[in-house]
């Protein structure tokens, strides 16, 4: 699994490069480079993970990260590269195995959560009563789903163990 995590980073790190911006990640830092200005975006602790990260515009960044070393919620925030600041827009209990994948065409953030995947607007996240935890809407139930990502706009693709095989299918959304 560390080995497939690898490859789509260096895949989506491929992608971001071809406009003139990508983003890295060394030890527990994430950077963000621009032509030939590297700038530092976020910094965690030892025992934090990063768990997402793309770049939403020529502007911002979002990064789903571990927060607490002792909890399992994640921490979604914005950070816009002009005035250099971070934009909290929520957090996610128990989410300490999830992948979470940014879609710039149409706004929607995906990722694995208590057997299935779910979703939410990044720009327009639900929230519960205290406007910062993060109520995702559920696409489907999914036992040992893992490591989802977006095709295009409409389908999502996830890798799932059926009968102890790694077996990659897609669905489409609405």
């Amino acid at each position: 699994m560390g080995k497939t995590i690898y490859l789509w980073n260096i895949l989506i790190l491929f992608i971001a490069s071809a406009n003139g911006q990508s983003l890295k990640i060394f030890h527990n830092t994430l950077y963000y480079q621009k032509n030939d200005t590297l700038v530092e975006v976020k910094r965690i602790e030892d025992c934090s993970e990063f768990q997402g990260y793309d770049i939403v515009d020529s502007t911002h960044i979002f990064i789903a990260y571990l927060d607490d070393c002792g909890e399992a919620s994640t921490d979604i925030i914005i950070y816009d590269t002009e005035l250099q600041k971070e934009i909290s827009v929520g957090w996610i209990p128990g989410t300490g195995e999830s992948t979470f994948r940014y879609n710039r065409m149409n706004d929607l953030v995906l990722f694995n959560w208590e057997e299935g995947l779910y979703t939410f607007k990044l720009h327009e996240p639900q929230y519960e009563k205290s406007l910062t935890k993060i109520i995702p809407t559920p696409l489907f139930d999914c036992m040992n789903c893992y490591i989802p990502f977006w095709v295009d706009s409409n389908t999502i693709g996830y890798l799932q163990y059926i009968d102890s095989i790694k077996v990659c299918k897609t669905i489409k959304i609405q």
